[in-house]
């Protein structure tokens, strides 16, 4: 009998501690997404906080912001609401120059001005197609297609330096690499960043001012 009285006491307090006391349902912490004063969960009149939760503005043009934001409407106040990025990101390509138009004809059709394309490197070697040219076929791709930056694979190295400081000199598409030191092999110490083939990071800003 004690037993069952502890798991029905138990019971009890599991879900007085999920259920809201003032709606009808569970309702952990209320939620008003579309602004119109009621919680999407369980329907219960949501207080409003300090400020202008929805902002305000004519839709048109750059608004000021209060409390949450009192803006143009469209996410563009002092104190934005809601802004997107598109991150598309690639990885391992290997010379595969025979798939670069198909997947470059649809990054190009999804990138615009709120958009990242991404490589995350091994993008040149591994195919005869792109073996022959030192991965400058693909490079070019790169360029055209719209990539944002690449970051360098261990492959990236397969034909030394000077092919990879090349392939970096030669694109508009920033390598990085924010642990490539040089390395003195007789005294095995590290040097300074090898910035001749990679940055260590970029900034970029986006249309809807990300």
């Amino acid at each position: 009998m004690r037993k069952i009285l502890s798991i029905v006491l138990i019971t009890i307090l599991i879900f007085s501690l999920f259920t809201c006391v003032a709606c009808d349902g569970f309702c952990f912490q209320h939620v008003d997404a579309n602004g119109d004063g009621l919680c999407d969960k369980c329907g219960v009149t949501v207080k409003p906080t300090d400020g202008d939760d929805n902002g305000s503005g004519d839709g048109n043009g750059n608004g000021s912001a209060n409390g949450n934001g009192d803006g143009d409407g469209n996410g563009n106040g002092d104190i934005a609401g809601d802004r997107y990025v598109d991150l598309y990101a690639i990885n391992d390509f290997h010379g595969e120059v025979g798939k670069i138009s198909a997947l470059g004809n649809y990054l190009k059709g999804e990138k615009d001005g709120n958009t990242i394309l991404i490589n995350s490197g091994d993008m040149f070697q591994g195919s005869m197609e792109s073996n022959s040219n030192r991965g400058n076929l693909l490079n070019d791709c790169m360029e055209e297609i719209g990539f944002d930056c690449m970051t360098l694979g261990n492959h990236e190295f397969d034909w030394g330096l000077t092919a990879l400081q090349q392939l970096s000199e030669n694109s508009s598409v920033k390598f990085l690499g924010a642990n490539v030191y040089h390395w003195n092999a007789q005294t095995k110490q590290f040097g300074d960043f090898a910035d001749e083939l990679a940055d260590e990071y970029i900034v970029k800003e986006l249309d809807n001012g990300l």
